[in-house]
């Protein structure tokens, strides 16, 4: 009776921190007006073959032991819903969670965590995952750039590079990227390395990006946030769907799933058939 009652805690917390995390996520990722944009950059890398990973830990989650085969981590899953944001051009076919859930099971599993099983009390769950996935699509420079004469224009513009910039880098980067808008230096911080460079081509384009963030489920019950990790993936498509890259993405980061990975490059994998189908 006990467990159940901490089972209900935990969920009504948790749907309380869902909508919370839904506003969190507008902030985050902010709206464009709607118009057909292209903007061309140099090309570090070809994105239709590789996607760009990062997973941060907090001070909080890097203190927890890693899953082994005897002490597996059980968690309960929220999804925060598709957002497709951007200069949106063309209608983004939604991708429920439904379709996903699978394979996001089977690449947090690969790694030690497990959905908890209500019929099971005996696993209660020790984190909340909330998953959150879309689009955004490249940023007209006519509409949104800063030559166009309105400062609130202006302040927006940055305000939105930087969403993106955290989007797809993580927080540490995006602080990089904040310094060099700041300092004008940008063509040098970009040139730094190939990482950096493939980053900025998908904050400037069009790019899919999937998150996943985990809180500790303890302190959620007593309504209390405590992060432990955001993972994020995201590639530039290039014509592609969010329903034909999305899986290939989940595929191709189940290997860094809860493991604390600085941002990098890896090569796309196709995933198997019966994955691909699901």
């Amino acid at each position: 009776m006990e467990t159940q009652i901490r089972y209900l805690r935990i969920a009504v917390a948790a749907m309380l921190l869902l909508a919370l995390a839904l506003v969190a996520l507008y902030f985050l990722l902010p709206n464009l007006p709607r118009r057909n944009p292209r903007v061309e950059t140099q090309q570090p890398v070809d994105p239709r073959n590789c996607c760009i990973i990062v997973t941060e830990m907090t001070d909080a989650g890097r203190a927890l032991p890693a899953p082994s085969a005897d002490k597996q981590v059980y968690f309960m899953p929220h999804f925060v819903s598709q957002r497709d944001i951007g200069d949106v051009y063309g209608n983004a076919k939604p991708i429920p969670y439904a379709d996903i859930q699978e394979q996001l099971a089977r690449a947090l599993a690969s790694n030690g965590y497990h959905a908890v099983d209500a019929a099971n009390p005996a696993n209660p769950p020790a984190q909340v995952l909330f998953f959150a996935w879309g689009t955004h699509n490249g940023i007209d420079l006519a509409l949104h750039g800063p030559d166009t004469g309105n400062a609130a224009s202006n302040a927006n513009f940055h305000t939105n590079l930087l969403s993106r910039a955290k989007t797809i880098g993580g927080q540490k980067f995006a602080g990089e990227y904040s310094q060099a808008l700041s300092g004008k230096n940008m063509k040098q911080f970009t040139a730094r390395d190939t990482i950096t460079e493939a980053i900025d081509h998908a904050v400037w384009n069009d790019c899919h990006y999937l998150l996943v963030y985990s809180l500790d489920a303890e302190a959620l019950s007593r309504r209390e946030k405590k992060l432990l990790w955001t993972m994020r993936i995201s590639t530039v498509p290039h014509g592609l769907s969010l329903a034909e890259t999305l899986p290939v993405m989940i595929h191709t980061a189940a290997p860094f799933f809860v493991r604390e990975t600085p941002p990098k490059i890896v090569g796309k994998k196709e995933p198997k058939a019966q994955e691909a189908k699901k």
